[in-house]
């Protein structure tokens, strides 16, 4: 998604983008609107960002001070002195998840199916040191996530879910305790 600001736009990490290194896909630069977000994609071929339409204006949902402290009020209510292991083969996500627990009192692990071995990971998943596994599927050794399962149905409190990003995969951990 870019937004539009003067004779630039904006991506989602903040970059600014020029009107020159844009594929209009037809708009008219006149009827460009700052105050909407148009959805774009980078083209493979040329590595040119293409409009595709307007998504007209999106309201911005940022979060006021008292809702973060509630927030973390509340992860850190459910999360201190846990210990929470998350596996994951994809890397921001997990490692964003355990940083947030363990910034709140928790004790978060995070096992990277790509770093370390299939037998390490299992190991941990069958130690039944945590209070709560977090198990992502998408990325996993079907070893991995079949030694979840199992570990699941000897009755160790292991969650085996898709792919999920951070609140998710602090969500399915907090309602798991």
């Amino acid at each position: 998604m870019l937004k539009m600001k003067s004779a630039t736009l904006i991506d989602n990490q903040g970059h600014l983008v020029g009107m020159d290194q844009i594929d209009l896909n037809g708009l008219d630069e006149a009827s460009l609107n700052a105050e909407e977000t148009y959805s774009a994609r980078v083209r493979s071929d040329t590595h040119a960002v293409q409009l595709l339409r307007s998504l007209g204006r999106l309201p911005e949902t940022k979060a006021t001070e008292d809702e973060k402290t509630a927030t973390d009020s509340e992860l850190e209510r459910q999360l201190f002195g846990k210990r929470v292991l998350i596996v994951s083969w994809f890397g921001a996500s997990a490692k964003n998840a355990a940083n947030k627990i363990n910034e709140v009192g928790g004790q978060a692990t995070w096992l990277d199916g790509s770093k370390y071995t299939e037998s390490k990971v299992i190991d941990e998943i069958r130690a039944n040191r945590y209070d709560v596994g977090v198990v992502l599927i998408n990325g996993s050794h079907h070893h991995t996530v079949k030694a979840a399962w199992e570990a699941q149905r000897a009755g160790q409190n292991i969650q085996v879910t898709p792919n999920a990003g951070m609140t998710k995969i602090i969500r399915i951990a907090m309602d798991a305790l």
